[in-house]
């Protein structure tokens, strides 16, 4: 068995497939986002990834006892980055890439700057 999980801006998808390829368990969860009404977004580090291990433990269970793993793949979330200290450990929230922080900071930008860095960030 082959084991992956997606983590996306609304939800994250875990499946489990068989080595021909096949569907042989899958789950999804909603991404904890925490929003403020400022429109601040942001997201507790270990628990995402606490739901993220949550999700592929699920995932697991509904596979057959006999199945052996032998891969793991993540993706998603590629916007969201982390700082971690020497331990390896989250020393801020994530920042969501719909957060409104800098929307000030952005429009007031002179427009050729503003045009270039949006056509670079999304």
């Amino acid at each position: 068995m082959v084991l992956g999980i997606d983590i996306g801006t609304t939800g994250a998808k875990a499946a489990a497939y068989s080595m021909d390829g096949q569907i042989v368990a899958e789950d999804r969860i909603h991404t904890p986002w925490d929003v403020s009404r400022h429109g601040e977004a942001d997201i507790d580090l270990d628990t995402l990834a606490d739901s993220c291990i949550e999700l592929l433990a699920k995932v697991a269970a509904k596979c057959p006892d006999d199945a052996a793993l032998v891969a793991v793949g993540i993706t998603g979330l590629a916007e969201t980055g982390a700082v971690v200290d020497h331990e390896g450990r989250p020393r801020h929230r994530g920042i969501a890439w719909f957060d409104q922080r800098g929307a000030e900071e952005l429009t007031a930008l002179p427009i050729d700057v503003r045009d270039a860095f949006t056509g670079v960030t999304g």
